[in-house]
Order: structure tokens, then C-alpha cells, then sequence
């Protein structure tokens, strides 16, 4: 199982134009991209099956979601 742990990422200037998962990924933790600058996120991998509480709170990430 391959897991972004909670906080990982939280308020780090990531500049990044896009946000690409490996395929591998199941678990988001809570607050993991937290207060992140992420304009979209390009694949939603089909092995996600948990986004933590707050992963993405206060960030930039916006428009529509669409998880496999």
C-alpha cells in the first residue's frame, strides 16, 4: 500500500503546474497538501480509495473532482 502521510506536503510552495499520483497511491492523509498551491490535479490514480480529512484545506486546488 503506498500512502502520502498526513501534513506531508502542508503549506509547502510546491510550484507545481499540475499535480500527477502515481498509480500506486491509496491514501491521502489528512491535511496532506494542506494550504498547498495546486492548480489541478491531473490523474486521480483508480487505487485511491481514502482523502484524509483536510487533505487539500486552504489550498488553490479548484474546479471539479472527478475520482475514479
Amino acid at each position: 500500500m503506498q500512502i502520502i502521510n498526513p501534513y506531508a506536503f502542508q503549506g509547502c510552495p510546491l510550484n507545481a503546474a499540475n499535480l500527477n499520483f502515481p498509480d500506486r497511491v491509496e491514501s491521502i492523509g489528512n491535511g496532506a497538501f494542506a494550504g498547498t498551491q495546486i492548480p489541478e490535479v491531473n490523474n486521480w490514480p483508480a487505487s485511491l480509495n481514502e482523502i484524509g480529512d483536510y487533505a487539500f484545506d486552504g489550498s488553490t486546488l479548484s474546479g471539479t473532482i472527478t475520482l475514479p
